[in-house]
């Protein structure tokens, strides 16, 4: 804030400053990319910090975040456990080896990644999986099961007929 100036109009002017960055951020994401709570993290290499602080589970649909270490550039970038990772600078992960994605990884020192929780990727994505057998093996009595009990047995199923 200048001499002068309103601490009011500072604010203001940090909200546009914000709305615009987070405006930018959608422009970078694709159209072919859509489904619910999609953001951008941006991740940034530090020389203090070897590496991301993130790790990842892979199977051939798409890459979860499964692991974020404390102080690292991912935890302060926002990134989650349970995110996955639809794009990094701008290449869709989707069919995307194991091999490319770690290149990307390793070749850059900043990324700007399109992600989406799970739980929406797969009900943006693979509503059709999810026929009466995955529903069945899924809602069977478990009234004591707690929430993180009932999410792994979702996933689990949801994993067995994506190996089909």
């Amino acid at each position: 804030m200048t001499p002068g100036e309103s601490p009011n109009l500072t604010k203001i002017q940090e909200n546009q400053q914000q709305t615009e960055t987070s405006q930018s951020d959608m422009d970078i994401i694709p159209s072919s990319i859509q489904g619910e709570e999609i953001h951008v993290v941006h991740l940034c290499r530090t020389t203090d910090y070897d590496g991301y602080g993130f790790r990842l589970q892979y199977n051939k649909s798409y890459f979860l975040v499964h692991e974020i270490e404390n102080d690292s550039p991912a935890a302060k970038s926002g990134l989650h456990v349970n995110d996955i990772i639809l794009s990094l600078n701008q290449q869709l992960t989707e069919n995307m080896s194991h091999a490319t994605f770690v290149e990307l990884l390793t070749d850059n020192s900043n990324l700007d990644c399109i992600v989406q929780p799970f739980e929406k990727f797969l009900h943006s994505n693979h509503p059709a999986t999810l026929n009466r057998q995955a529903i069945s093996i899924i809602s069977t009595d478990h009234n004591n099961d707690d929430k993180k009990t009932l999410k792994m047995r979702f996933f689990n199923a949801w994993r067995k007929l994506i190996r089909r």
